[in-house]
């Protein structure tokens, strides 16, 4: 089907040389997309085969992870051919090369406000965090709605022809010579929305993240655990017995999951 050629051919009206800005968006394009793979395929593999990343948070990385690998390929098989080597994809394999572009989109822009509220949770919400973190199922369940979610829109936008096509004209992505008058507010208006939530959820959780070391500051000194090591901790550990037993004061020393939190003085 070379209808669709056509319509963005005359969309565009652009030369079709190979130029040295073209070539130089080119290379631009194909180093974004080797590092985008090298990258997530790396956090991937972190997260498979080590345990530094709580376990809660390993879901969000990997759905995350996935989708950046998803728009990637989609460059690789579609826009970088179209830019460097002139290749015109007609339909309908254009529009099945390009769609997990949309696909990838949506769900990294689902997840980073997913990321954003499980973070809110957490600090305003500990106990239901915890449980959450707790439960098996439901927490697979909403770690998975971005893609849930990203799959039910990619699907009713394709049932409706509103196709994501890759413009060997324009040299990007484009939803031109498709019927999205629907869609194409609905997304216009999430590219908004979405950052705005995480701004949001993250403004509220810095001026918790405030409040909490103005409150530590007010009955003491204290340590993030990351820079402790487990000798350190022992020795801090025998400070302390040190401390209580010459009746001097008394030391708070918390955890969460193995590491310690904080390192509070407190005088009697």
């Amino acid at each position: 089907m070379a209808e669709a050629l056509e319509c963005l051919r005359l969309l565009r009206k652009l030369d079709d040389d190979m130029t040295p800005e073209r070539i130089a968006y080119g290379v631009v394009v194909v180093s974004i997309t080797l590092a985008a793979l090298l990258l997530n395929s790396l956090l991937i593999a972190v997260i498979l085969k080590t345990d530094i990343i709580p376990r809660c948070l390993r879901l969000y990385l990997t759905s995350a992870a996935t989708a950046g690998i998803a728009g990637a390929v989609t460059n690789a098989l579609t826009l970088i051919p179209a830019i460097l080597f002139r290749i015109q994809l007609m339909d309908p394999i254009n529009i099945y090369l390009s769609t997990p572009d949309t696909l990838g989109y949506l769900t990294l822009m689902l997840t980073t406000t997913i990321i954003a509220v499980d973070r809110f949770i957490f600090f305003y919400m500990n106990e239901a965090h915890s449980r959450l973190k707790a439960a098996y199922y439901p927490l697979r369940i909403f770690a998975s709605m971005p893609w849930i979610l990203a799959i039910i829109t990619t699907i009713c936008m394709n049932m409706s022809g509103c196709y994501k096509r890759t413009d060997p004209f324009a040299l990007s992505y484009t939803y031109d010579c498709s019927d999205c008058s629907f869609y194409s507010i609905l997304l216009s208006y999430a590219a908004y929305v979405f950052p705005g939530v995480n701004f949001v959820l993250y403004s509220f959780i810095y001026l918790r993240i405030l409040k909490m070391r103005s409150h530590l500051r007010k009955h003491g000194q204290w340590l993030t655990g990351s820079t402790l090591n487990k000798a350190e901790i022992k020795v801090r550990e025998n400070e302390t017995d040190q401390s209580i037993n010459s009746n001097l004061g008394e030391v708070d020393y918390s955890r969460r999951g193995g590491y310690p939190l904080l390192f509070r003085y407190r005088s009697s």
